[in-house]
């Protein structure tokens, strides 16, 4: 409990407590690769933290081996490191993607243009569309939309 927060070191215990069967079975990749990742990395580190726990009591290795032997041999860790994911596309993909939705038809083509240039969400663009735009110009208290011009 020292080396962890009170709420990461109990959801290790928890999970080590769910799944030690599962991973120490002889068929762990069945079970194991049919849940998602971030759950699957849970286990994993919960599983390699009770290895260390039983090294730093026991003085035995054995455990943390055994254990990095059967991450290694069934591929557990496969699709867990998801931080900095690179893309290779060609030149000409992104031109293509902005193509294709300014060639969109009707109201969903208008909203996806508009989104794509301003930078604004689907539910921003409705709530302008919505509200009405403010005839007075600039410092009345009304609830309506004003213009501005500005140069970028």
């Amino acid at each position: 409990m020292g080396r962890y927060s009170e709420h990461t070191a109990k959801c290790y215990v928890n999970y080590f407590d769910k799944y030690s069967t599962i991973f120490f079975n002889p068929n762990p990749h069945v079970e194991l690769l049919k849940l998602a990742p971030h759950k699957r990395s849970w286990i994993l580190q919960a599983i390699k933290r009770f290895g260390d726990y039983y090294y730093r009591k026991y003085n035995n290795r054995e455990v943390v081996q055994l254990i990095r032997e059967i991450i290694e041999r069934y591929d557990l860790n496969r699709d867990l490191d998801m931080k900095d994911p690179i893309y290779l596309v060609s030149p000409q993909f992104v031109e293509e993607k902005v193509k294709n939705i300014f060639d969109l038809p009707v109201e969903i083509g208008f909203t996806s243009r508009l989104g794509l240039v301003t930078g604004l969400r689907e539910q921003e663009l409705l709530y302008i569309k919505e509200k009405p735009v403010c005839s007075d110009g600039h410092g009345c208290d009304c609830e309506k939309l004003y213009p501005v011009s500005c140069k970028w």
